[in-house]
């Protein structure tokens, strides 16, 4: 436990302190990256189960999200009797089906010294997601392990609040219908381009819309319209 302290005062010291601070951590993990690479084991990396927290999801997103993240990946890690780090690329298929990757960092903080290790620590990487166009994005996560010899079971958490997860258009529908909605709009502010040369190349605005009576929908988006370009040329 002193370990997690001190890494918690570690945090907060980088995020206080001054810029000498930011350069350490830089060169902490430049001097554990490389130590992976040229010196860890090769581990094979199997996913086993994703699991949707019940306190924050509804049976109703917990039915159609997907909990057998199917894929596989490979790590370089060092196991020592106070730590085990190393660096892992890994695809799998996420919560929505699509295929994800991540590419990163971990490093595990033992608790024990027996043969059965508890470990407490975070992993900081990139991941690409189909919602995103696969650009990748940093990630840091807290982790916790158990290892034993050459075997380590893992898991990250993805903090999250009530029912937070990617809306499809069809689920947005649904939405609507199932509060008894008069009329739904889904207003997106678009930035679409030239992936990955450059994504903000083409700009614009779309509107999604569900209900049988058309003039009102008709009529509703066109004041959005007006409003969009009244902003517009605002600025």
């Amino acid at each position: 436990m002193s370990k997690i302290l001190i890494c918690f005062f570690f945090v907060l010291n980088l995020i206080f302190g001054d810029e000498t601070n930011a350069q350490k951590l830089v060169a902490f993990f430049k001097d554990q990256i490389k130590s992976s690479y040229d010196d860890g084991n090769i581990a094979i990396i199997l996913p086993i189960n994703t699991w949707h927290n019940r306190f924050t999801y509804d049976d109703e997103h917990i039915q159609r999200y997907n909990e057998k993240p199917y894929g596989a990946g490979i790590a370089k890690w060092i196991s020592e009797e106070n730590e085990l780090y190393g660096i892992y690329g890994i695809v799998f298929s996420d919560s929505n089906w699509h295929t994800q990757t991540m590419l990163g960092y971990i490093h595990l903080y033992h608790l024990n010294n027996n043969a059965v290790k508890f470990g407490l620590g975070y992993t900081v990487g990139l991941t690409q997601r189909h919602e995103y166009y696969y650009i990748p994005l940093p990630l840091p996560l807290p982790a916790m392990g158990i290892n034993f010899k050459n075997f380590s079971l893992q898991a990250a958490y993805v903090p999250g609040g009530k029912n937070d997860g990617n809306v499809s258009l069809n689920d947005r529908v649904d939405i609507a219908k199932k509060n008894d909605a008069n009329i739904f709009v889904s207003v997106h502010l678009n930035s679409i381009g030239d992936i990955p040369m450059n994504i903000h190349k083409n700009r614009g605005t779309s509107v999604y819309y569900f209900n049988p009576n058309l003039y009102q929908v008709w009529l509703f988006i066109f004041l959005i319209f007006i409003y969009l370009r009244t902003i517009v040329s605002m600025n």
